[in-house]
């Protein structure tokens, strides 16, 4: 990106801060697009989108090796995504139970 173009974007930003109210964390630091309402993540001080959040960050599914998106189920210091989530034997998926639910 060329001096012209970043001066471009640090405009672009400023007209959105303006117009929305917002400060520089109103932005993912990864895409720098405005969340807008839409859910965004903190790590270190640092804002993230969904999307880029769970990239950096995600928890990876043990058995499909993919960022799992949604629950996360944790074993044997292992993490599965709830449709992974299977006996190792017969591959019969197991449900989950939340304590004190019937």
């Amino acid at each position: 990106m060329n001096k012209q173009e970043v001066l471009k974007v640090d405009s672009l930003k400023q007209t959105l801060f303006r117009y929305f109210g917002q400060n520089e964390s109103a932005l993912c630091t990864k895409c720098e697009k405005p969340f807008l309402g839409h859910r965004h993540y903190e790590r270190k001080g640092l804002a993230y989108c969904e999307t880029h959040y769970n990239q950096l960050f995600g928890d990876v599914c043990y058995h499909c090796n993919r960022v799992i998106e949604g629950d996360v189920v944790s074993a044997l210091n292992k993490a599965w995504c709830v449709s992974c989530f299977s006996c190792s034997t017969c591959n019969t998926k197991l449900t989950l139970k939340v304590a004190g639910s019937a």
